[in-house]
């Protein structure tokens, strides 16, 4: 007797590998990509129960001078939900001398924020702190990090 799978047996099958894909947490590290899918992974990620979402950065020259658009919108969303947002050295960069933490005030444009306001809503629950360079000032990265409840910065 030969059996070949019907119809019935390939949408189980389809099914039962659908549930074992969502069963995957989204991930807690992220690399800036700017697209429209980058959005889409950190709206995912910061939705999730991570505690802290970190943003890296490869083949950039993103400077704390110079955040990209993309990014920008995210941390100015954080800022105007009452979050923190500072930039401060990497301390996990290996520089010649001890660096005093430096705090750097963002002065982010506005943005139409009725229209984005579903995009950006998880983060709204997060403080951002950019890590950059010391002496080239390049992001090294960006960590979302979710306020204790009832925290209002």
């Amino acid at each position: 007797m030969n059996a070949k799978p019907g119809v019935a047996g390939v949408l189980v099958l389809i099914f039962v590998l659908a549930g074992c894909a969502s069963d995957v947490p989204p991930p807690d590290r992220l690399i800036f990509l700017d697209s429209q899918v980058f959005d889409d992974k950190l709206r995912t990620s910061l939705a999730s129960d991570h505690a802290a979402i970190t943003v890296g950065f490869t083949g950039t020259d993103v400077t704390v001078n110079s955040m990209p658009a993309r990014l920008d919108k995210w941390i100015y969303v954080v800022s105007k939900s009452d979050g923190s947002v500072e930039a401060v050295p990497d301390p996990e960069l290996v520089v010649g001398r001890s660096m005093a933490a430096v705090a750097i005030t963002l002065a982010i444009s506005s943005y139409k924020m009725v229209s984005e306001y579903l995009v950006y809503q998880p983060v709204r629950d997060y403080d951002a702190t950019i890590y950059y360079a010391p002496k080239s000032g390049l992001v090294t990265r960006v960590v979302f990090s979710r306020r204790a409840e009832g925290e209002d910065d």
